[in-house]
């Protein structure tokens, strides 16, 4: 993996891009592309996305939000001539607005009087939003929605996931045909509204390749799609796949990552490992949504859902954010005071690029910029209250505990003498870390007198693993994840022993 975004002066023909390879191994490419920027740059959305929204949320929190992707459920739309028919539909809608954020309406959900057939409704076993609406009379609804709440809407989202049979068990072609019909329909009611098809359930090149042959998608403004990748933070991924799809096609509608999200606790396809707590809800939306930005995307739309009834809420029923809430805030000022892409990458002094440290910018209607640097896969910036420290560092908050000797710890260099009685000095501390994102440790020795070693424990003493031993000087990298034969989060105690004075820097 590498940063994708690469800027050139704006002098092409003084320009020369050169791509080389200083590695051993040989480096493929898919494809290389370069672009024009383009004016004006796309708008910026950081937002959440919900069936509803808790009315235990301050309203000062969800103003901050871009957007509210809301469900407003339309099975429960009664049929003609129920004087209540709308009532519920409403309802959910109103609460949303109330919120103060701006609104997408995602039309979704067959009564069985709109049901494209009452068979296909019977197959559906009491699930409605997996129901193909006849279009006709679910014209009807979106027609009753644009008209009452169009100066309170300005987007629209038709269907959700309709690429799985989970939530449409319809084909892509009446798919298709129902986007078309519902897109021309709120084009024609509200010709500023934003029109976005249904969100893609990950990367699905039919789909795709279904709605561009239709023509669906000169109708859209937005293209949805969920960047999940099951439980990896690597959103950039699977959309990078999806992007790259889109432009050997030519599709140049703007693309939308309107849900993706981490579950607090364990539920679904979300089973350990690792164990799903609210600390590694955080930690792996850190990366996930760093990583998104940092490529290329504007838009950008959280899972949250449920409070403590739902396992993807980063606010608990009480209106009390979860700490993943708090990494999304980061990023909220982007879509702010008209907040536009700004892209911006970064380098270390002697021009290398950083690894682990994603930025995300906007510019914004009034002159000022916003940038968000985020170092989401430093591991020593990385504040995890469960595991102590940010650090593995030396330095004098780091949590290293010493015995038999002596230790002078200056900028990250710790500097170890044995006590005149003892044969060694030893130090040691309990960390944990996932083993899939930090696999090796590499450990730096710019002096030594005599050797050392570097050994891990399990948490009951009962196993150690020694990745060094009777090392000199020098800087040294170890797999330890290999040498373990484990993967995911892992906890134990690492510790090294000293013989002779030795000066150690660690990471």
């Amino acid at each position: 993996e590498f940063t994708r975004i690469v800027f050139l002066p704006p002098d092409t023909k003084a320009t020369t891009l050169m791509l080389r390879n200083p590695g051993a191994q040989p480096v493929y490419f898919d494809a290389v592309q370069v672009e024009t920027r383009p004016q004006p740059a796309p708008e910026m959305i950081i937002g959440l996305n919900s069936a509803y929204v808790q009315k235990t949320i301050p309203v000062e929190l969800s103003r901050q939000w871009s957007v509210i992707r809301a469900n407003i459920r339309t099975q429960n739309v009664g049929k003609p001539g129920d004087p209540d028919r709308w009532s519920k539909s409403e309802q959910r809608l109103e609460e949303v607005l109330a919120a103060g954020a701006p609104v997408e309406v995602l039309f979704e959900g067959t009564a069985e009087w709109d049901a494209i057939s009452p068979e296909r409704y019977s197959d559906s076993k009491g699930r409605p939003h997996v129901v193909p609406p006849d279009n006709a009379k679910y014209a009807e609804v979106v027609e009753h929605f644009v008209k009452k709440y169009g100066d309170r809407v300005g987007a629209y989202e038709l269907w959700n996931e309709t690429n799985v049979r989970q939530f449409w068990q319809g084909s892509y072609e009446e798919y298709t045909a129902f986007f078309k019909a519902m897109a021309e329909l709120i084009r024609k009611l509200q010709p500023g509204a934003k029109i976005i098809t249904g969100g893609m359930a990950g990367y699905s090149e039919p789909f795709v390749v279904a709605m561009h042959e239709s023509g669906a998608l000169k109708l859209a403004d937005r293209f949805a799609f969920h960047a999940y990748a099951r439980k990896s933070p690597a959103w950039d991924i699977t959309f990078g796949m999806h992007e790259g799809l889109c432009f050997s096609r030519g599709i140049d509608t703007e693309l939308y990552c309107n849900e993706e999200g981490f579950v607090w606790q364990n539920s679904e396809w979300f089973q350990p490992p690792p164990n799903f707590t609210p600390a590694v809800q955080a930690r792996l939306l850190d990366i996930a949504i760093a990583r998104l930005l940092a490529n290329g995307v504007a838009k950008v739309n959280i899972f949250h859902a449920g409070g403590d009834r739902h396992s993807f809420g980063l606010i608990d029923e009480k209106g009390k954010p979860r700490p993943a809430y708090a990494v999304v805030a980061d990023y909220f000022p982007l879509g702010q005071n008209g907040g536009r892409r700004l892209d911006v990458s970064a380098t270390s002094a002697d021009g290398q690029p950083l690894r682990g440290l994603y930025v995300a910018a906007a510019s914004h209607a009034d002159g000022s910029v916003t940038i968000v640097m985020n170092p989401a896969e430093i591991e020593r910036f990385q504040t995890r209250p469960e595991a102590g420290d940010p650090s593995h560092t030396f330095n004098n908050l780091s949590g290293w505990k010493w015995f038999y000797g002596k230790a002078v710890v200056t900028d990250g260099v710790a500097v170890v003498a044995p006590a005149a009685d003892k044969p060694y000095a030893g130090f040691y501390k309990n960390f944990e870390v996932d083993l899939d994102r930090f696999p090796r440790i590499e450990v730096n020795v710019p002096s030594c007198d005599k050797t050392w070693s570097l050994m891990i424990k399990t948490p009951d003493k009962k196993n150690e693993t020694v990745l060094f031993a009777n090392q000199k000087a020098g800087v040294f990298t170890v797999n330890y994840r290999e040498m373990l034969g484990k993967c995911g989060e892992f906890s134990g105690e690492i510790s090294f022993r000293v013989v002779g004075r030795t000066s150690i820097a660690s990471d």
